[in-house]
Protein backbone atom coordinates (compact mmCIF):
# COMPACT_ATOMS: atom_id res chain seq x y z
CA UNK A 1 0.00 0.00 0.00
CA UNK A 2 1.23 3.38 -0.99
CA UNK A 3 2.45 6.13 2.44
CA UNK A 4 -0.20 8.34 1.76
CA UNK A 5 0.70 10.13 5.02
CA UNK A 6 1.96 13.52 3.18
CA UNK A 7 -1.00 13.88 1.70
CA UNK A 8 -3.00 13.30 4.56
CA UNK A 9 -1.09 15.93 6.74
CA UNK A 10 -1.39 18.80 3.73
CA UNK A 11 -5.05 18.59 3.84
CA UNK A 12 -6.04 21.84 3.85
CA UNK A 13 -9.00 22.19 0.84
CA UNK A 14 -11.95 19.45 1.00
CA UNK A 15 -10.48 18.34 -2.20
CA UNK A 16 -7.59 17.41 -0.84
CA UNK A 17 -9.94 14.90 0.84
CA UNK A 18 -9.77 10.89 0.27
CA UNK A 19 -12.58 9.13 -0.69
CA UNK A 20 -13.36 5.27 0.12
CA UNK A 21 -15.12 4.32 -2.78
CA UNK A 22 -16.88 1.02 -1.71
CA UNK A 23 -19.25 -1.70 -3.54
CA UNK A 24 -20.10 -5.07 -1.14
CA UNK A 25 -22.04 -8.59 -2.22
CA UNK A 26 -24.23 -10.46 0.29
CA UNK A 27 -26.06 -13.88 0.10
CA UNK A 28 -28.92 -11.86 0.56
CA UNK A 29 -31.21 -10.94 4.03
CA UNK A 30 -30.77 -8.05 6.52
CA UNK A 31 -27.29 -6.33 7.62
CA UNK A 32 -26.09 -9.07 9.99
CA UNK A 33 -22.70 -8.56 9.28
CA UNK A 34 -22.33 -12.04 8.99
CA UNK A 35 -24.13 -12.29 4.96
CA UNK A 36 -21.33 -10.35 3.30
CA UNK A 37 -19.36 -12.30 0.44
CA UNK A 38 -17.22 -10.09 -1.21
CA UNK A 39 -15.81 -6.25 -0.24
CA UNK A 40 -13.89 -4.01 -2.68
CA UNK A 41 -12.92 -0.60 -2.01
CA UNK A 42 -10.93 1.87 -4.30
CA UNK A 43 -9.47 4.60 -2.57
CA UNK A 44 -9.65 7.84 -4.20
CA UNK A 45 -8.44 11.38 -4.38
CA UNK A 46 -11.25 12.84 -6.41
CA UNK A 47 -9.22 12.38 -9.91
CA UNK A 48 -7.64 8.77 -9.88
CA UNK A 49 -7.18 5.76 -7.83
CA UNK A 50 -4.51 5.34 -5.23
CA UNK A 51 -5.22 2.12 -3.76
CA UNK A 52 -7.65 -0.82 -4.33
CA UNK A 53 -8.51 -3.59 -1.51
CA UNK A 54 -10.60 -6.45 -2.57
CA UNK A 55 -11.42 -9.70 -0.55
CA UNK A 56 -14.08 -12.30 -0.81
CA UNK A 57 -15.96 -13.30 2.44
CA UNK A 58 -16.77 -16.79 3.45
CA UNK A 59 -20.51 -16.04 4.72
CA UNK A 60 -22.18 -17.69 7.97
CA UNK A 61 -24.58 -19.55 5.72
CA UNK A 62 -24.87 -20.53 2.05
CA UNK A 63 -25.27 -18.92 -0.88
CA UNK A 64 -28.37 -19.27 -2.50
CA UNK A 65 -28.22 -20.33 -6.21
CA UNK A 66 -30.64 -16.91 -7.35
CA UNK A 67 -27.40 -14.58 -5.95
CA UNK A 68 -24.85 -16.75 -7.51
CA UNK A 69 -26.83 -16.33 -10.82
CA UNK A 70 -26.81 -12.55 -10.49
CA UNK A 71 -23.32 -11.87 -8.85
CA UNK A 72 -21.68 -15.15 -9.95
CA UNK A 73 -20.13 -15.54 -6.28
CA UNK A 74 -20.32 -19.47 -5.68
CA UNK A 75 -20.06 -21.51 -2.38
CA UNK A 76 -17.04 -23.13 -3.70
CA UNK A 77 -15.26 -19.58 -4.34
CA UNK A 78 -15.87 -18.28 -0.64
CA UNK A 79 -15.37 -22.24 1.22
CA UNK A 80 -11.56 -20.97 2.06
CA UNK A 81 -11.88 -16.96 2.42
CA UNK A 82 -11.75 -15.44 5.68
CA UNK A 83 -15.13 -14.81 7.71
CA UNK A 84 -15.79 -11.23 7.81
CA UNK A 85 -14.05 -10.65 11.32
CA UNK A 86 -10.85 -11.98 10.24
CA UNK A 87 -10.40 -9.09 7.73
CA UNK A 88 -12.21 -6.32 9.98
CA UNK A 89 -9.25 -4.79 11.17
CA UNK A 90 -7.47 -4.66 8.24
CA UNK A 91 -10.83 -3.22 6.22
CA UNK A 92 -11.62 -0.75 9.06
CA UNK A 93 -7.75 1.16 8.97
CA UNK A 94 -7.81 0.70 4.65
CA UNK A 95 -11.31 2.62 5.17
CA UNK A 96 -9.29 5.55 7.35
CA UNK A 97 -11.19 8.64 7.68
CA UNK A 98 -11.49 8.51 3.90
CA UNK A 99 -15.62 9.76 3.26
CA UNK A 100 -17.21 6.61 2.46
CA UNK A 101 -19.17 6.66 -1.27
CA UNK A 102 -21.06 4.06 -2.89
CA UNK A 103 -23.86 3.36 -5.09
CA UNK A 104 -26.88 3.43 -2.81
CA UNK A 105 -24.77 4.44 -0.10
CA UNK A 106 -27.13 3.14 3.25
CA UNK A 107 -26.78 -0.75 1.93
CA UNK A 108 -23.13 -0.70 1.63
CA UNK A 109 -22.52 1.57 4.66
CA UNK A 110 -25.31 -0.62 7.21
CA UNK A 111 -24.14 -4.24 6.36
CA UNK A 112 -20.24 -2.94 6.98
CA UNK A 113 -21.31 -1.69 9.95
CA UNK A 114 -22.66 -4.58 11.60
CA UNK A 115 -19.79 -6.42 10.35
CA UNK A 116 -17.33 -4.30 12.13
CA UNK A 117 -19.78 -3.82 15.55
CA UNK A 118 -19.68 -7.66 15.55
CA UNK A 119 -15.82 -7.49 15.50
CA UNK A 120 -15.52 -4.90 18.25
CA UNK A 121 -14.94 -1.54 16.24
CA UNK A 122 -16.60 1.68 15.23
CA UNK A 123 -17.62 2.75 11.94
CA UNK A 124 -18.77 6.13 11.15
CA UNK A 125 -17.87 7.76 8.09
CA UNK A 126 -18.90 10.78 6.31
CA UNK A 127 -20.77 9.50 3.42
CA UNK A 128 -21.77 10.53 -0.23
CA UNK A 129 -23.94 8.59 -2.32
CA UNK A 130 -23.55 8.49 -6.07
CA UNK A 131 -27.22 7.66 -6.51
CA UNK A 132 -28.54 10.51 -4.89
CA UNK A 133 -25.84 12.97 -6.16
CA UNK A 134 -26.97 11.65 -9.46
CA UNK A 135 -30.17 12.28 -9.32
CA UNK A 136 -29.86 15.46 -7.77
CA UNK A 137 -27.14 16.86 -10.37
CA UNK A 138 -27.10 14.82 -13.84
CA UNK A 139 -29.54 16.02 -16.71
CA UNK A 140 -30.46 13.42 -18.59
CA UNK A 141 -30.49 9.41 -17.61
CA UNK A 142 -33.63 7.77 -17.07
CA UNK A 143 -32.87 5.50 -14.66
CA UNK A 144 -30.55 5.89 -12.21
CA UNK A 145 -28.54 2.74 -11.53
CA UNK A 146 -25.11 2.14 -11.79
CA UNK A 147 -25.68 -0.06 -15.22
CA UNK A 148 -27.87 2.79 -16.23
CA UNK A 149 -25.47 5.46 -15.68
CA UNK A 150 -22.22 3.23 -16.41
CA UNK A 151 -24.43 3.43 -19.98
CA UNK A 152 -24.85 7.23 -19.94
CA UNK A 153 -21.36 7.94 -19.33
CA UNK A 154 -19.84 5.38 -21.67
CA UNK A 155 -18.06 3.44 -18.29
CA UNK A 156 -17.33 -0.18 -18.74
CA UNK A 157 -18.10 -2.22 -16.04
CA UNK A 158 -15.53 -5.46 -16.60
CA UNK A 159 -17.74 -7.35 -13.77
CA UNK A 160 -21.15 -6.21 -13.32
CA UNK A 161 -22.59 -7.33 -9.80
CA UNK A 162 -18.95 -8.27 -8.15
CA UNK A 163 -18.00 -5.88 -5.69
CA UNK A 164 -14.57 -5.59 -7.46
CA UNK A 165 -16.36 -4.48 -11.36
CA UNK A 166 -18.84 -2.23 -9.35
CA UNK A 167 -16.23 -0.15 -6.99
CA UNK A 168 -14.20 0.24 -9.63
CA UNK A 169 -17.19 1.90 -12.24
CA UNK A 170 -18.20 3.56 -9.46
CA UNK A 171 -15.39 5.44 -9.24
CA UNK A 172 -15.27 6.55 -12.58
CA UNK A 173 -19.18 7.87 -12.21
CA UNK A 174 -17.74 9.58 -8.65
CA UNK A 175 -14.70 11.16 -10.67
CA UNK A 176 -17.09 12.11 -13.43
CA UNK A 177 -19.68 13.86 -10.28
CA UNK A 178 -16.17 15.14 -8.54
CA UNK A 179 -15.11 17.12 -11.69
CA UNK A 180 -18.26 19.35 -12.35
CA UNK A 181 -19.37 19.21 -8.07
CA UNK A 182 -16.48 18.98 -5.97
CA UNK A 183 -17.11 22.09 -4.43
CA UNK A 184 -20.92 20.93 -3.95
CA UNK A 185 -19.62 17.41 -2.30
CA UNK A 186 -19.06 19.19 1.02
CA UNK A 187 -22.80 19.92 1.51
CA UNK A 188 -23.42 16.50 0.74
CA UNK A 189 -21.73 14.44 2.92
CA UNK A 190 -23.04 13.42 6.70
CA UNK A 191 -21.43 12.90 10.06
CA UNK A 192 -18.88 15.75 9.95
CA UNK A 193 -17.68 18.57 7.96
CA UNK A 194 -20.01 20.53 5.44
CA UNK A 195 -24.11 20.27 6.97
CA UNK A 196 -23.51 17.43 8.94
CA UNK A 197 -27.02 15.36 9.58
CA UNK A 198 -25.83 13.71 12.34
CA UNK A 199 -27.34 14.18 15.84
CA UNK A 200 -24.20 15.38 17.66
CA UNK A 201 -25.52 13.64 20.95
CA UNK A 202 -26.17 9.70 19.46
CA UNK A 203 -23.31 7.44 19.41
CA UNK A 204 -21.62 6.44 16.12
CA UNK A 205 -23.44 3.21 16.10
CA UNK A 206 -27.04 4.12 17.04
CA UNK A 207 -28.77 3.96 13.79
CA UNK A 208 -26.76 0.96 12.45
CA UNK A 209 -29.19 -1.92 13.57
CA UNK A 210 -32.24 -0.26 12.96
CA UNK A 211 -34.15 -2.71 10.49
CA UNK A 212 -35.88 -1.82 7.12
CA UNK A 213 -38.94 -3.29 8.21
CA UNK A 214 -42.52 -1.73 9.61
CA UNK A 215 -42.66 -0.64 13.05
CA UNK A 216 -42.95 1.91 15.81
CA UNK A 217 -39.70 4.63 16.62
CA UNK A 218 -39.39 6.96 19.63
CA UNK A 219 -36.77 9.43 19.92
CA UNK A 220 -36.19 10.25 23.81
CA UNK A 221 -34.23 13.27 25.33
CA UNK A 222 -31.02 13.78 27.73
CA UNK A 223 -33.50 12.57 30.44
CA UNK A 224 -35.10 9.60 28.65
CA UNK A 225 -38.52 11.41 28.46
CA UNK A 226 -40.39 10.66 24.96
CA UNK A 227 -39.60 13.75 22.36
CA UNK A 228 -41.31 11.98 19.82
CA UNK A 229 -42.97 8.74 18.38
CA UNK A 230 -43.86 7.79 15.07
CA UNK A 231 -44.09 4.74 13.18
CA UNK A 232 -43.62 3.95 9.53
CA UNK A 233 -43.52 0.58 6.88
CA UNK A 234 -39.37 1.53 6.74
CA UNK A 235 -37.83 2.36 9.80
CA UNK A 236 -34.54 2.74 9.30
CA UNK A 237 -35.04 4.89 6.22
CA UNK A 238 -37.72 6.98 8.20
CA UNK A 239 -35.66 7.42 10.96
CA UNK A 240 -32.75 8.96 8.86
CA UNK A 241 -34.96 11.21 7.26
CA UNK A 242 -35.81 12.78 10.36
CA UNK A 243 -32.46 14.14 11.11
CA UNK A 244 -31.06 14.42 7.66
CA UNK A 245 -33.23 17.28 6.22
CA UNK A 246 -35.78 15.87 3.99
CA UNK A 247 -38.20 16.98 6.20
CA UNK A 248 -37.43 20.62 6.30
CA UNK A 249 -33.84 21.37 8.12
CA UNK A 250 -35.15 23.55 10.49
CA UNK A 251 -36.83 20.92 12.24
CA UNK A 252 -34.54 18.19 11.45
CA UNK A 253 -31.79 20.88 13.36
CA UNK A 254 -34.03 20.70 16.41
CA UNK A 255 -34.56 17.03 16.19
CA UNK A 256 -30.64 16.54 15.96
CA UNK A 257 -30.14 18.64 18.89
CA UNK A 258 -32.78 17.53 20.99
CA UNK A 259 -32.32 13.61 20.48
CA UNK A 260 -30.41 11.59 22.77
CA UNK A 261 -31.49 8.13 22.57
CA UNK A 262 -33.50 5.78 19.44
CA UNK A 263 -35.66 2.75 20.33
CA UNK A 264 -37.90 1.10 18.18
CA UNK A 265 -39.93 -1.71 17.96
CA UNK A 266 -41.24 -3.92 14.97
CA UNK A 267 -44.52 -4.60 14.26
CA UNK A 268 -44.63 -6.98 11.87
CA UNK A 269 -47.14 -5.63 10.43
CA UNK A 270 -47.41 -4.44 7.23
CA UNK A 271 -48.22 -0.58 6.31
CA UNK A 272 -51.71 -1.73 3.97
CA UNK A 273 -53.02 -2.83 7.43
CA UNK A 274 -53.20 -2.58 11.39
CA UNK A 275 -50.53 -1.78 13.58
CA UNK A 276 -53.03 -2.53 16.82
CA UNK A 277 -52.12 -2.21 20.54
CA UNK A 278 -50.31 0.21 23.64
CA UNK A 279 -46.81 0.59 23.00
CA UNK A 280 -45.08 1.43 25.56
CA UNK A 281 -41.10 1.57 24.95
CA UNK A 282 -40.59 -2.28 25.73
CA UNK A 283 -43.56 -3.83 24.66
CA UNK A 284 -47.05 -3.80 23.05
CA UNK A 285 -50.22 -4.93 25.01
CA UNK A 286 -53.87 -5.53 23.98
CA UNK A 287 -55.77 -4.77 21.06
CA UNK A 288 -57.88 -1.89 21.44
CA UNK A 289 -60.89 -0.80 19.34
CA UNK A 290 -59.58 0.92 15.98
CA UNK A 291 -59.51 4.39 15.78
CA UNK A 292 -59.80 4.89 19.25
CA UNK A 293 -58.38 7.94 20.80
CA UNK A 294 -56.79 6.85 24.08
CA UNK A 295 -57.21 10.40 25.74
CA UNK A 296 -55.24 12.23 22.62
CA UNK A 297 -56.26 14.77 20.16
CA UNK A 298 -56.96 13.95 16.61
CA UNK A 299 -55.40 17.25 14.64
CA UNK A 300 -55.44 16.49 11.31
CA UNK A 301 -55.01 13.50 8.42
CA UNK A 302 -51.63 13.06 9.26
CA UNK A 303 -50.45 13.25 13.18
CA UNK A 304 -51.79 12.28 16.69
CA UNK A 305 -51.12 14.14 19.10
CA UNK A 306 -50.70 11.90 22.93
CA UNK A 307 -50.70 13.31 26.65
CA UNK A 308 -48.76 10.35 27.61
CA UNK A 309 -45.99 8.09 26.47
CA UNK A 310 -48.63 5.39 25.22
CA UNK A 311 -49.91 5.82 22.01
CA UNK A 312 -53.37 4.76 20.65
CA UNK A 313 -53.21 3.00 17.29
CA UNK A 314 -55.12 3.43 13.95
CA UNK A 315 -55.77 1.64 10.72
CA UNK A 316 -52.36 2.79 9.09
CA UNK A 317 -53.10 3.39 5.81
CA UNK A 318 -55.02 5.92 6.40
CA UNK A 319 -52.16 8.09 7.79
CA UNK A 320 -48.84 7.88 5.95
CA UNK A 321 -45.50 8.51 7.05
CA UNK A 322 -45.22 9.67 10.97
CA UNK A 323 -48.18 10.06 12.79
CA UNK A 324 -47.45 10.24 16.65
CA UNK A 325 -46.46 13.06 18.53
CA UNK A 326 -46.18 13.58 22.06
CA UNK A 327 -48.43 16.90 23.01
CA UNK A 328 -46.37 19.41 24.31
CA UNK A 329 -46.66 20.31 28.28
Amino acid sequence: MMDLSPSIESMTEPKALLFAIVDIETNGGAPTGDNITEVAAVLHDGVREIDRWVQLIRPSSSIPPGITRLTGIDNSMVQDAPVFGEVAADLHQFLGDSVFVAHNVSFDLKHLQAGFKNAGLTYNPRRLCTVRMSRKWLKGPQRYSLGALCEFFGIENEAHHRAWGDAVATAELFAKLWKNHADDMAQEWGRGGGTSWWPPHLPPDALAAIPSTPGVYRFLDSDGKLAYVGMSKNLASRVRQHFNGSGGEARSQKLRQLVHHVTWQETGVGMDGHCFGRCSDSQASSPIESGAKSGGQRVGPRRLLLPSRHLSVFPVQRWPGHLFAPLPV
